[in-house]
């Protein structure tokens, strides 16, 4: 992702190739931890990885040492009476802009408030409100191709979206044509944050984070004692996992709830359909793997079983949007299906952002939307005849087809690395040890 940014940031060709290489890297070592033959071919080499692990472990853990010493000396404190960004321009504003929400965070902030006053979240979704309400910094708006826009490509220039952005503010809540001020999520992030909002906890971070915190304990307490530690180092210093929670979002939702259902799809398939169910409430990036995890149940339980949980997984759904497809059902369709039907520009980190940069002239989302579908397809028709045998690609299958979308954004891939390995620990790792205690197990 940092490869990937640099390249767009500096509009370097060779450094997109290089950052696509690194994707290419990325996708390939997940996929090889997902297939059994990997811990064979690699057994001997285990003393190897485990040395190497630590390193780069204990590597990390000093790396942020240092950085939250420097924060704390020069951005916190003074130096002969000059604040960092005197000293280092503009990192003091980055550092204030990560930390802040970004649009999808302010909306769906927006959301649970507007729902506990008694209006239709969809219906009262207003990105100008939420603006000034939330300061919103002006790099994490999302803009639209038309108004002003109409002819700016691949990407509006700052100046200009910064204008558009002052417009929003000094407006008394008229949303400029130029910003997408849909919420274009399913409710289940505003149905499970009221609970929190009437106590007092209004800040979605903290609320993602406080629904992670249980699915985080129960895996670690499904984990082999051994193993516990390499779980939880890894997710400590999942610097993608800390991004996309500081930032918040609809995103923080779905990570408890996908981790949930794929550690209990074997054993306790009716709940993991629930937790499956509250996924895909969350956030469309969920359905992709819905298409997965529902192959996998078929092929490896059964027509009927896959009825059950089909209609487990709908149930749970449509008892959290249903309140709002009632109540205007061509507003919700339009709101959640606002990514495909909106006339967005292209971002991201995969295929398009040779587009975003503007080495190459597309300027239509239809051959991205082909590609995405076929590659789609053939993920599925690979996973259907295959799923018995490597269960646990589907999670990066799902992935794969984000990687050639028109919006191909770094949140579409946070999360899924600490997913597979938890669920190859616990389903696996954990059942060997049960079966073989006395075998030494080995992990990569």
């Amino acid at each position: 992702m940092a490869i990937s940014y640099l390249g767009i940031a500096h509009h370097s060709i060779f450094v997109l190739i290089i950052a696509l290489i690194f994707w290419l890297i990325w996708f390939t070592l997940i996929i090889l931890i997902t297939l059994p033959r990997t811990d064979q071919l690699l057994h001997n080499h285990s003393p190897l990885f485990k040395r190497t692990a630590v390193i780069c472990f204990f590597f990390l853990i000093i790396l942020t040492l240092i950085e939250i010493t420097f924060l704390s000396t020069y951005g916190l404190g003074a130096v002969n009476g000059e604040k960092l960004n005197n000293i280092m321009p503009g990192l003091q504003t980055n550092i204030d802009n990560v930390f802040t929400y970004n649009d999808s965070a302010a909306l769906c902030h927006q959301a649970v408030q507007n729902t506990l006053d008694g209006y239709n979240p969809y219906e009262k979704s207003n990105i100008a409100k939420a603006i000034v309400e939330f300061n919103v910094p002006v790099d994490n708006i999302t803009p639209l191709r038309q108004g002003e826009f109409a002819e700016a490509f691949p990407y509006p220039e700052k100046e200009k979206l910064d204008e558009i952005w002052q417009e929003a503010i000094n407006s008394s809540g008229d949303i400029p044509e130029e910003l997408e001020s849909k919420l274009n999520y399913p409710a289940g992030g505003i149905v499970m944050s009221i609970p929190f909002f009437l106590i007092g906890l209004d800040d979605v971070r903290i609320i993602g984070f406080l629904y992670f915190l249980p699915a985080l304990f129960y895996a670690i307490l499904k984990t082999p004692k051994h193993l516990r530690f390499i779980l939880a180092a890894a997710i400590l210093v999942s610097l993608e996992f800390w991004s996309s929670w500081i930032n918040g979002g609809a995103g923080v939702f779905v990570f408890p709830f996908m981790l949930l259902a794929w550690i209990l799809w074997k054993k306790q398939t009716n709940l993991s359909a629930l937790f499956m169910g509250l996924a895909i409430s969350m956030k469309q990036i969920a359905w992709f793997f819905l298409i997965f995890y529902l192959i996998l149940i078929m092929k490896t339980m059964g027509i009927r079983k896959l009825f059950v949980v089909t209609f487990i997984l709908a149930f749970a759904f449509l008892a959290i949007n249903i309140p709002f497809i009632i109540d205007e059902p061509e507003l919700w369709v339009n709101s959640i299906f606002a990514p495909v039907l909106d006339n967005l520009f292209p971002l991201g980190v995969g295929i398009i952002s040779f587009i975003s940069t503007g080495f190459i002239d597309i300027q239509s989302p239809v051959i991205f939307t082909i590609m995405e579908i076929i590659v789609l397809l053939i993920a599925a028709i690979w996973y259907f005849y295959n799923c018995r045998r490597y269960p646990y690609t589907g999670l990066v299958l799902a992935l794969i087809p984000l990687f050639f979308a028109w919006r191909s954004l770094p949140a579409y891939f946070l999360y899924i690395d600490i997913i597979i390995l938890t669920v190859i620990i616990i389903n696996e790792y954990a059942s060997k040890a049960i079966t073989q205690s006395n075998k030494p197990l080995s992990i990569i």
